[in-house]
């Protein structure tokens, strides 16, 4: 899923700075002012993939938000609902799960690589530190967990446990799952086999894992209780109790493993719970959140929130101490309601410039040759745009054009009399970029 938002009901103006979409105010500049106001240490840049649900009319979608510059930098609309989102390590596919299928795309072009079938409510997937196996929790009937082969495009295994959250520990050689029987399934991803259950309040919880893969953290909603498990023993060492009327929607551990996160949903609070003592040391607002992701350096808080009157946002919230504790570093409000979110790898900037030739003014029916420069890439494609084509919409020229050498060339006849306003978007082919739009550029085509 990248990069730069390219829809045609856009104008080129919105398509620079994804206006349309209507970005929250608090952005960059906030996240300066938090940064300056206490020492951490500043964001990785991650890409957060956010699977988000079509609602009052808009469609579903998978969202790609910049955390460099609390950006929305891609937001593409697909057919299916996807309850549950996963990326590549290496940066190269991004997984989703449908109803009955894992959807896998290309996290370069944004193209549908696969829909491989897996078993039938599928609510969440992981991806192992090598990338060649996914994990998908089907919670339909008792629950299973599906094992995926990336490369063939295969299921290669079903467990009969699980099927609701799951989380790997960081080596990728156990994966613990949950069930909506209240149980904690551990699984060796090396025989594929079932090695240990554990008893954790009385619903599927969201689970997590800490740094060192020996602490396992499930926050169950039913009972507002965070199980603490030890990975030596797979039993419960801890169970922290949280405030009445909370919901557990979501935890994420710190890579100290010293906190745990823990969003709620009546109450639209996130709870720090101290490890070390097994309490809640504090709280902070949100919104509805129901899905958490850590910046690797402990903070910002990445989180997808719920909004049942309208759009749901992506926000990242401070995890620093005192009066910043909470604080809105970034946010980007999503035409939709989010499930899920996932942490990509560090994306490279690319820039896009266009000229015309003729400049200013052409006359109707002569060529006009636009060219596209590319930097920070050495391949990919460009799309060029005309807003004048069809009333004020704007609407591709032609086909996308191969970059060659930094450039992408288009010529046309066709303009017709009247303003246009020209614009080019570059897509590129490698993982790891992100994708640029030109400014636009207005050509007068005057009347033979």
């Amino acid at each position: 899923m990248s990069r730069v938002l390219v829809l045609p009901a856009l104008s080129a103006a919105a398509l620079l700075c994804v206006g349309g979409l209507g970005a929250l105010p608090a952005s960059a500049s906030a996240r300066a002012q938090a940064a300056a106001a206490h020492v951490a240490d500043p964001p990785t840049g991650q890409l957060a993939y956010l699977s988000v649900g079509g609602s009052f009319g808009t469609p579903n979608a998978v969202a790609v938000v910049d955390t460099r510059t609390d950006a929305l930098v891609d937001f593409r609309t697909i057919t299916q609902y996807l309850s549950g989102i996963a990326a590549d390590p290496a940066g190269t596919e991004v997984y989703g799960t449908a109803q009955g299928a894992l959807v896998v795309f290309d996290a370069a072009t944004d193209a549908t690589l696969a829909t491989i079938t897996v078993g039938g409510a599928n609510s969440a997937v992981a991806v192992n530190p090598s990338g060649t196996r996914a994990y998908v929790a089907d919670a339909d009937g008792s629950g299973s967990t599906d094992v995926v082969d990336t490369t063939t495009r295969t299921v290669t295994a079903t467990i009969p446990a699980g099927g609701h959250r799951l989380a790997l520990n960081p080596a990728g050689t156990v994966l613990y799952t949950t069930s909506t029987a209240g149980t904690l399934a551990v699984i060796d991803t090396g025989t594929d086999t079932v090695v240990g259950t554990v008893p954790c309040g009385t619903s599927g919880g969201s689970v997590a894992v800490n740094a060192t893969g020996t602490r396992v953290y499930v926050a169950d909603a039913t009972t507002r209780e965070l199980c603490v498990i030890d990975t030596a023993t797979n039993t419960v060492t801890a169970t922290v109790t949280l405030p009445s009327g909370s919901n557990p929607m979501a935890v994420a551990v710190n890579p100290a493993g010293t906190t745990a996160y823990v969003s709620t949903g009546p109450t639209a609070r996130i709870y720090a719970i101290d490890l070390q003592a097994d309490a809640v040391s504090t709280s902070f607002p949100s919104a509805i959140s129901v899905a958490e992701a850590l910046d690797p350096t402990g903070s910002p808080l990445y989180v997808a929130d719920e909004n049942p009157m309208g759009s749901g946002s992506f926000a990242a919230l401070d995890t620093g101490a005192g009066t910043n504790l909470g604080a809105n570093l970034g946010a980007v409000r999503l035409e939709g309601q989010p499930s899920d979110i996932a942490l990509g790898p560090v994306a490279t900037s690319t820039t896009t410039a266009l000229t015309i030739s003729p400049s200013g003014t052409a006359t109707q029916g002569t060529a006009v040759t636009l060219t596209a420069t590319v930097s920070g890439a050495t391949s990919g494609t460009v799309q060029f745009y005309d807003s004048a084509l069809e009333g004020a919409g704007t609407v591709p020229l032609g086909a996308p054009v191969p970059v060659t050498d930094g450039t992408a060339t288009f010529s046309t006849t066709a303009l017709t009399a009247d303003t246009h306003t020209l614009s080019a978007a570059f897509s590129p082919s490698q993982a790891g970029l992100l994708r640029s739009a030109s400014a636009p550029v207005t050509l007068q085509v005057e009347p033979q």
